[in-house]
């Protein structure tokens, strides 16, 4: 058995060139991603799901492929967490949305829009749901706040508190 090259006799271009090709034939070929919307059955679904089973996406993905969970379309963990991320991001800055004068204009012929003077309360569990930099930003864009929690109601009211963002005001 020959001794092994010392690290100066190595061809690091060849190496690299041999390396690289494997990894394109492990590969696997696959076609354009498509995209698949969610139906409203299963936003819903995954609301429930999140309700009672908080953020654990695994146990989610699990009981939606065993059936557990009736999704319409099956998805995987990311799937779940980035739409649940949406649900949390519409929700906590649906209002002022809506209470934006150029929003306003383009929305009104909407009939299917909630009233925008009602604020939505957080579903259960949801504050287990974590926003990312990005998306507190945007609700923090149009003057709400990102880190309002599921514990933020007025009870007699039935409406949620904590909504304003506290930081620098919209001009």
């Amino acid at each position: 058995m020959p001794p092994p090259p010392r690290p100066e006799e190595v061809d690091f271009a060849a190496l690299s060139q041999r390396s690289r090709a494997a990894t394109a034939a492990a590969r696997k070929t696959e076609g354009p991603q498509t995209r698949h919307p969610w139906s409203e059955r299963d936003a819903q679904t995954l609301i429930q799901a999140v309700s009672r089973y908080h953020a654990r996406w695994s146990i989610i993905e699990m009981l939606a492929h065993e059936g557990t969970l009736p999704f319409e379309r099956l998805r995987d963990q990311q799937a779940f967490r980035d739409k649940a991320r949406l649900i949390k991001q519409d929700i906590l800055k649906w209002v002022a949305c809506l209470s934006l004068p150029s929003l306003r204009a383009t929305t009104s012929n909407l009939p299917s829009l909630p009233s925008p003077r009602t604020d939505q309360l957080l579903p259960p569990s949801f504050d287990s749901v974590a926003l990312g930099k990005k998306e507190k930003e945007v609700i923090k864009g149009v003057g709400r706040n990102p880190d309002r929690r599921e514990h933020d109601v007025d009870h007699a009211l039935n409406k949620p508190t904590n909504t304003l963002y506290a930081g620098n005001p919209l001009p």
